[in-house]
């Protein structure tokens, strides 16, 4: 199956060993631990110095929004909500682009702000189902008009890596993009 050779990739690609005779409850598990490894590997959790402007949270109505300020916690972001948010790490990075998190008794959605013309303002739940209630319609706009009226037009010199739009293979091909 794909999640078996998936496996074995990334395994090796860590310096691990696969076993072709694990049960496949053993196979969905080392998968996971895999990608989380990689993904840790991959994405830092040092704060984007950009996002100091922003706002760390919001709260409306019991939902509480959170700022997503580093790459580890983008990545994670995509992974658990099943779109490709994490992509946009490098844009964030860039300062042209802006995510939240936010949740309100265990419904979540994810909110991205292009700060400007180049890059849509997109606003779903898991697997980007449409939002529909209106608290959640209500503060993501709230939060769309502070960031734009802070965004500053590029801070890619304030990241010491620069802007890296590297895409991470999550074994997520069912879904439909963010």
């Amino acid at each position: 199956t794909h999640t078996m050779i998936d496996t074995r990739r990334m395994l090796s690609s860590l310096g691990s060993k696969f076993n072709p005779k694990w049960s496949l409850k053993r196979i969905n598990r080392e998968h996971k631990e895999a990608t989380h490894r990689i993904m840790c590997l991959k994405n830092s959790d040092e704060k984007i110095k950009c996002l100091d402007i922003y706002e760390d949270t919001f709260e409306y109505k019991g939902i509480t929004a959170k700022l997503l300020d580093n790459r580890l916690a983008i990545a994670e972001e995509g992974k658990r909500q099943g779109h490709c948010v994490g992509s946009y790490a490098g844009a964030v990075a860039s300062g042209s682009y802006v995510i939240y998190s936010l949740e309100r008794d265990g419904i979540t959605s994810t909110l991205g702000i292009g700060v400007n013309a180049s890059l849509p303002t997109q606003h779903y739940h898991k697997y980007n189902e449409i939002i529909t209630d209106e608290d959640f319609i209500k503060i993501a706009n709230t939060i769309i008009s502070d960031v734009q009226s802070k965004a500053p037009k590029n801070c890619s010199a304030l990241e010491p890596n620069g802007p890296d739009d590297e895409l991470i293979d999550f074994d997520m091909d069912d879904n439909i993009p963010f």
